[in-house]
């Protein structure tokens, strides 16, 4: 009986980067994926020798990935700036119209979401309350 032959490092990222990255990309979104994604691999090229059956290399890589996930879906719900405890300001309506006037008009509901997102990015600070819930505050300047 013979034994299929064990895929290299470079043959095994080739072939499942992508499958990573858009898993991860669903689970994270964009911000955490590549960073979760690059983790992957780096844990794969340190553990590839002990896997002793190449059969199961793709549910082991899997597993790895959904590991990686979960410690940074954790890392996010635990960051320190969640311990303030203090709620986002209230912007001022002259704010809020400059901030929404940034927003491309293209009249397309993913364009106007995008920029909102690159927007908030730049000037907010997101972290999950005690109850799970998204919040957010300015960033300092």
């Amino acid at each position: 009986m013979s034994e299929e032959p064990f895929p290299d490092f470079p043959r095994i990222y080739e072939a499942y980067h992508g499958k990573v990255l858009a898993y991860a990309l669903k689970l994270l979104g964009p911000d955490e994926a590549e960073d979760v994604t690059q983790e992957v691999f780096v844990k794969i090229g340190r553990s590839l020798e002990t896997l002793s059956d190449s059969s199961k290399l793709t549910s082991w890589i899997y597993a790895i990935t959904l590991n990686a996930v979960r410690d940074a879906a954790r890392k996010r719900s635990s960051r320190p700036d969640r311990a303030f405890g203090t709620r986002a300001s209230t912007l001022g309506d002259e704010e809020r119209d400059d901030r929404v006037s940034r927003i491309p008009d293209a009249g397309r509901l993913h364009r106007a979401r995008a920029g909102l997102q690159d927007e908030l990015r730049r000037n907010c600070r997101c972290y999950f309350n005690d109850r799970g819930e998204l919040m957010g505050e300015p960033k300092s300047r």
